[in-house]
């Protein structure tokens, strides 16, 4: 069911999970239910399901998962947790799993708990607007990085680091760097996510046409692989782009489709940015009136 969802294959992930679940309880074994819950809270985050829905998935996986001696699971449930909190906003509550998966991290001697909590900590950071901690944390995960698919992972965190931080120039070289080894690594969702940020980041530093580009591939990306969060993230950047471009009647459509989406799922940060963007329409439809 894990190895579905990472290939985007949206309904044979959720058959193998519920069934894997529903055995896993079944049978009483605390261990599998834990984990499943954890993969469970992973497809409700790529399938566009409820956030609030892929948090109670994340949260019972970490319950089950602490009485487990193997700490491995139980990091691998607070990075869920985790990213799962930071796409819904709820920057505090990401931060406090980041947090805890650091002190689980350090208790097993866990490399890679360790980078994970620190990437993790360095992305919520960067949106709470703490740019320097965040960038340091981000390079902190980096020199740590155990492997490749951790590597995407920390170069998309500290590329959206250093664009919040107006780093633009070196945001866009990471995020590059982030979507090549993607590319390698064959995570989906990744792969779509990552190209968002890039988009975004190209859009910020002037390069309109070449961010348009990258936001039609993660937008294809994310429609093939159903990836709901990713199509509403990649609308929104495509809202930004078509007002930059003056088409105001695609920047409305784009983004009041990705609003749409983020109301549904509780994405509130990305909510308020899609609504701050349509406030801008309007202050440009007005402006142009007088």
């Amino acid at each position: 069911g894990f190895a579905h969802s990472w290939l985007g294959q949206r309904v044979e992930a959720e058959v193998c999970l519920r069934r894997g679940l529903r055995a896993a309880m079944s049978a009483g074994d605390a261990a599998i239910t834990g984990r499943i819950h954890r993969a469970l809270a992973t497809e409700c985050v790529y399938s566009g399901k409820p956030l609030q829905e892929a948090i109670t998935h994340a949260r019972q996986a970490a319950s089950l998962l602490d009485r487990d001696a193997n700490q491995f699971w139980l990091a691998q449930a607070l990075f869920t947790l985790s990213y799962c909190c930071y796409f819904a906003g709820a920057f505090d509550d990401a931060l406090d799993a980041a947090d805890k998966l650091e002190t689980v991290a350090q208790a097993a001697g866990s490399a890679r708990a360790r980078v994970n909590a620190a990437m993790l900590q360095g992305l919520v950071l960067a949106m709470r607007g703490e740019d320097q901690r965040a960038i340091e944390s981000c390079e902190r995960a980096l020199g740590a990085s155990p492997d490749r698919f951790e590597t995407a992972f920390i170069l998309a965190c500290l590329g959206r680091a250093c664009a919040e931080a107006g780093m633009l120039e070196r945001a866009r070289a990471v995020l590059h760097e982030a979507v090549d080894v993607a590319d390698q690594v064959r995570s989906v969702q990744f792969r779509a996510w990552f190209r968002t940020m890039l988009g975004e980041a190209l859009l910020l530093n002037g390069d309109t046409a070449l961010a348009k580009a990258v936001i039609e591939t993660a937008l294809r990306m994310s429609t093939e692989a159903r990836f709901g969060l990713g199509i509403a993230l990649s609308r929104q950047v495509a809202g930004m782009i078509a007002l930059r471009e003056g088409d105001r009647m695609q920047a409305t459509r784009e983004l009041a489709d990705a609003a749409r989406v983020f109301a549904e799922i509780g994405a509130r940060f990305d909510l308020a940015r899609s609504r701050m963007e349509q406030r801008l329409i309007g202050r440009v439809l007005h402006e142009g009136m007088l």
